[in-house]
C-alpha cells in the first residue's frame, strides 16, 4: 500500500494457500475489480463464435496484459466504421492504425507484427452486416461516437501467414493465459475468397477462423515462455483463388485467474484507510499485514478491525457477504505496508449433541414384528464387564449404547434405536458423526447394522425412511471409531430422526459382543 494520497495497488489475495500475487500493473480499475464476477473462460481449449456482445469477452475482474484494436486512420472517411475503442467491461484498448510504425506498444510490454505481405486492402462493411456488435465507450470525433457497438472497424485483409509476439516481460514468464482473437467479417466475399486462419502456440494448434461474413472470436488458453513472451502462429490457408482473404481485427490476452484468489482494494480516505473484498456466507476473514512483502507469513500482523473477534492473537473477521468493508485508522509513521485477507471455512453448527452421561436423553427402543425372541436389546450404560471382545470403556466415560451391554447379542435378531426428533427445517447440509465399536460376525453380511433416517412427524405410529447414511455396518474394529457421514438430502428441510437398527441371523456358531456407539454429533454448515 502506497501511504500516499492515492489508490493502493490492487493485490489478489488467496482463499486458503496463503499466497499473494501482486498485480499493480493491472489496466483494471478499482472498481471494476471488485465488482467482476471470477468466472474462467466457457472452455479452456479452443471455442470459436460469432461474436454478437460484449458480454462473450472475458475481460472484467482479469489481469489484462494486452487488449488490441486494429482500425486505419485513413480510412475513417467516409467509412466511419473505422474507429478506435475506449473502454470495455472496464478494460482500456489499444487501438494500432495499421500504417502506424511497428512495433506497437500493449497495456503490458510490446506487441510485434511481421508486416503482411501481398495486395491487402482494409475495408469493413459494418453496416452490411448489422450483427456483429460490441458495446464499449469510444473517444474521437462525434460521428465516431455514434459508431459505439464496433470493437474491431478495421483489420486488414491477409493472404499471408502472421506470426504475432506478445512481449510481456520477465515478470509475466510462465504464465497461464487466455486468449481471444478476433477475426472475420468480410462481408461482400464468395466461397472462393473465404480465407482461413488457424492459430498455433509452439506448434500446437489452437483453432482456426473461417472467413464467413461474420466477426468470429476465438478463445484459448496458453502459457507464455521463459521470457514472458507469447508467440501466436497464424497460418493462411481456404479458398481457390490467389485473391482468397481474411480479416484480422483484434486480440486480447488476460492472465488466466487462480480460483483460489479474489480481489482486495484499499482506499486512503483521509486519516483511515477502508479495504473492500468480495466474501461469501459461511466464511469468515483475516487481515494481515506487513512492511515486507517478502517476509515469512508467519511474520505478518493480524490487523484489530472493529468488529472482529480476537482468537489467540488473530482477529477474526466475520462475513457481510456479498461485500465485506472496513475502516481501520491510517499508519501514522511513513512505512510502505503491504495486505492480504485470508477466508476460512466457519466451524459447522452442532444441532445435535448426544454422550449418553446425563439425564434421560429422551431415545426409543424396540423390535421389529418378525423379531420373536427379542434376545438382543439396544441397552444404555457403562460397558465394563461386557463380553471379552467388547469394549471395557465407553468413548466418553461412562455411558455408551450397545446390543447388550454384558452379554454377546441373540441370534435372529432385528431391533432398532430411535433418537430424538432433531429438526433440520432450515439446514442446507447434514452430517452426522459418532464413535462406534464393532464386533459381528461378518459372514455374508447377515449381522450387521444400519443407520438410516426417519420422518419425524408421523412417528410413533407412521414410520416413512427419508433416506439410508448408510447400510451393511459389520465386522471388526479394534477399538473405538469415528463414523461421519452426510445425511442424504432428503433429510433436508424436515424433523428427522436417526434409527440405528440391528438384526443378525439364525447362526450361533459364532459369539461377539455386536455393535456399541457413543458421543453422536450432528451437525450444519455454517450460515
Amino acid at each position: 500500500l502506497d501511504l500516499g494520497p492515492e489508490h493502493s495497488p490492487i493485490f489478489r489475495p488467496v482463499r486458503i494457500a496463503m499466497e499473494m500475487k501482486n498485480t499493480s500493473k493491472s489496466t483494471l480499475s478499482l472498481a471494476a475489480a471488485v465488482a467482476a464476477a471470477f468466472t474462467l473462460a466457457p472452455t479452456a481449449q479452443a471455442d470459436t463464435v460469432v461474436l454478437t456482445s460484449s458480454t462473450q469477452l472475458n475481460l472484467a475482474g482479469r489481469d489484462v496484459l494486452a487488449a488490441v484494436n486494429f482500425y486505419d486512420a485513413d480510412r475513417r472517411v467516409p467509412i466511419v466504421y473505422h474507429v478506435p475503442v475506449g473502454s470495455i467491461q472496464g478494460t482500456s484498448f489499444s487501438n494500432f492504425d495499421l500504417g502506424a510504425t511497428q512495433p506497437f506498444s500493449v497495456a503490458e510490454g510490446t506487441l510485434s507484427m511481421t508486416a503482411p505481405s501481398g495486395n491487402e486492402g482494409r475495408e469493413f462493411n459494418q453496416a452490411a452486416f448489422p450483427g456483429a456488435i460490441l458495446t464499449g465507450t469510444f473517444g474521437g470525433p462525434a460521428a465516431d461516437a455514434t459508431q459505439a457497438e464496433f470493437l474491431a472497424g478495421a483489420g486488414w485483409f491477409t493472404i499471408s501467414d502472421i506470426p504475432m509476439t506478445f512481449d510481456f516481460g520477465a515478470e509475466w514468464a510462465n504464465t497461464d493465459v487466455e486468449v481471444q482473437l478476433l477475426a472475420g467479417g468480410v462481408w461482400n466475399k464468395g466461397p472462393t475468397h473465404r480465407g482461413e486462419l488457424t492459430a498455433s502456440v509452439g506448434g500446437d494448434v489452437k483453432g482456426s477462423i473461417v472467413e464467413l461474413g461474420t466477426a468470429d472470436l476465438l478463445t484459448f488458453q496458453t502459457t507464455t515462455d521463459a521470457n514472458g513472451d507469447l508467440l501466436i502462429d497464424w497460418d493462411f490457408s481456404g479458398g481457390t483463388l490467389a485473391s482468397r482473404d481474411i480479416m484480422f481485427m483484434g486480440a486480447i490476452v488476460t492472465v488466466v485467474p487462480d480460483p483460489t484468489s479474489f480481489p482486495l482494494t484499499i482506499t486512503n480516505n483521509g486519516v483511515n484507510l477502508v479495504f473492500e473484498w468480495e466474501s461469501q456466507p459461511g466464511m469468515f476473514y483475516v487481515l494481515w499485514a506487513s512492511t515486507d512483502l517478502e517476509a515469512d507469513f508467519s511474520t505478518w500482523d493480524s490487523v484489530n478491525v472493529p468488529g472482529s473477534v480476537e482468537n489467540n492473537g488473530v482477529f477474526e473477521i466475520a462475513h457481510t457477504a456479498p461485500l465485506n468493508m472496513h475502516t481501520i485508522e491510517r499508519p501514522m509513521d511513513d512505512s510502505t505496508r503491504f495486505y492480504r485477507v485470508q477466508e476460512f471455512p466457519l466451524p459447522p453448527v452442532t444441532v445435535f449433541l448426544e454422550t449418553f452421561d446425563g439425564i434421560d436423553p429422551g431415545w426409543t427402543t424396540g423390535f421389529d414384528a418378525s423379531d420373536t425372541l427379542m434376545n438382543t436389546a439396544w441397552q444404555m450404560g457403562d460397558p465394563a464387564g461386557a463380553p471379552a471382545t467388547g469394549p471395557t470403556a465407553a468413548n466418553s466415560a461412562p455411558n455408551c449404547y450397545g446390543t447388550n451391554l454384558t452379554t454377546n447379542y441373540g441370534i435372529s435378531s432385528n431391533t432398532w434405536l430411535r433418537s430424538p426428533a432433531i429438526d433440520l427445517t432450515t439446514a442446507t447440509g447434514a452430517t452426522v458423526t459418532f464413535q462406534q465399536w464393532l464386533d459381528m460376525d461378518e459372514f455374508d453380511n447377515m449381522d450387521r447394522g444400519t443407520l438410516r433416517v426417519l420422518d419425524a412427524s408421523g412417528l410413533p405410529g407412521t414410520v416413512t425412511e427419508l433416506g439410508v447414511v448408510q447400510a451393511d455396518i459389520t465386522g471388526f474394529l479394534n477399538g473405538w471409531a469415528e463414523f461421519s457421514a452426510d445425511l442424504p438430502a432428503a433429510a433436508l428441510g424436515q424433523s428427522i430422526v436417526l434409527e440405528f437398527g440391528f438384526v443378525s441371523d439364525g447362526d450361533d456358531i459364532f459369539d461377539a459382543s455386536g455393535w456399541y456407539f457413543d458421543d453422536v454429533v450432528l451437525t450444519t454448515p455454517a450460515p
